[in-house]
């Protein structure tokens, strides 16, 4: 009896902890995490633009050399993609369908 107890009130931590967790790492569309502690997300940035948006080929697209090399490295940029840097964020858009791929927060300088 006891041992079936103790299973009852495991499931019932488990089952009340699992949606505290995805809440608390959980985040919204256009929302970027920018700080992680204990593996929650602490601090988020609101990003202008989302993954899937498109610039467009007459876009004034921000040079590979203009982006801090501490970013270029970390982030593996790579030449033969464009980029805008934009409200805090470096988005990584694809030359052929000029659609963001991705999005990278830039630590304040």
């Amino acid at each position: 009896m006891t041992k079936t107890l103790l299973a009852f009130g495991a499931a019932a931590v488990a089952l009340t902890a699992a949606p505290a967790i995805a809440q608390t790492t959980t985040v919204a569309k256009g929302v970027t995490c920018t700080k992680y502690v204990n593996g929650q997300c602490t601090e988020t940035h609101k990003v202008k633009y989302k993954v899937g948006y498109v610039f467009g080929p007459t876009y004034s697209y921000t040079p590979i050399a203009d982006i801090p090399q501490t970013v270029v490295t970390q982030y593996s940029l790579s030449p033969d993609y464009k980029y805008v840097s934009a409200d805090g964020s470096i988005y990584v858009v694809d030359p052929h369908s000029y659609k963001v791929t991705r999005v990278i927060e830039v630590p304040a300088q």
